[in-house]
């Protein structure tokens, strides 16, 4: 997974358990030939750690995107339609 873009909202700090929490939108490319897609999660981390906050909340983010179902539904390529699309009516 490439990820071209990154930004965080809602952010909070938990003292009690010294966590981070916040949204995580991103626009990430899975494969090679498939289009980008748009990924919102909410996720925590701890306070301290090696890396910069933005990139560990980033990492675990994109971690959650591939192993949840439904951000895994969000990253799959999508069918295209042929033609105007249209519901039946049951009588």
């Amino acid at each position: 997974m490439i990820i071209f873009d990154s930004s965080i909202s809602n952010v909070s700090h938990d003292r009690d358990f010294g966590r981070i929490e916040a949204t995580v939108t991103f626009v990430a490319k899975v494969a090679q030939g498939q289009p980008t897609r748009m990924v919102r999660i909410r996720t925590n981390v701890p306070t301290s750690g090696g890396a910069s906050l933005r990139e560990r909340l980033t990492k675990d983010a994109a971690v959650l995107a591939r192993r949840l179902p439904a951000a895994r539904r969000n990253l799959a390529p999508r069918p295209v339609h042929e033609g105007p699309m249209h519901e039946e009516r049951v009588a």
